[in-house]
């Protein structure tokens, strides 16, 4: 009962509010514009006035974690930071290696991985499990 007194209440309050922009568009036009467009330009400046404060707060959407982490890393392996000549060098190397066609690569095993070779013909027994 309560729910449906609520949904009632707030039928009527909508009903009232398109009831009351009908009657302004019909005899106050100029007026109801001027309303709009203030209402508008206020919502507007406080969208600024939102998004320059949460700006200077905000870090560009990185988290907390991810700066401490960053920050961890470098007391830890120093601050290197990639340089320029060394993003042209490995391209020159690659450039080099593309252009010799005749060569091809040699491919090696890795040392951590082997094959273990298992009894695949012996059948398991289930009676003795």
């Amino acid at each position: 009962m309560r729910f449906r007194a609520r949904n009632l209440f707030v039928y009527i309050i909508m009903a009232l509010a398109v009831f009351g922009i009908f009657y302004q568009l019909l005899f106050d036009t100029a007026q109801l514009f001027t309303y709009i467009l203030m209402t508008a330009g206020f919502a507007a400046i406080l969208f600024g006035i939102f998004y320059v404060f949460m700006r200077k707060r905000g870090t560009g959407g990185i988290s907390k974690e991810y700066r401490k982490a960053v920050k961890q890393s470098r007391r830890k392996y120093g601050n290197a930071v990639p340089n320029k000549r060394m993003y042209q060098a490995t391209a020159r190397k690659q450039r080099k290696q593309n252009a010799q066609p005749g060569k091809s690569k040699s491919k090696r095993n890795a040392a951590h991985l082997r094959v273990i070779d298992g009894k695949k013909d012996k059948k398991k027994n289930r009676a003795s499990f």
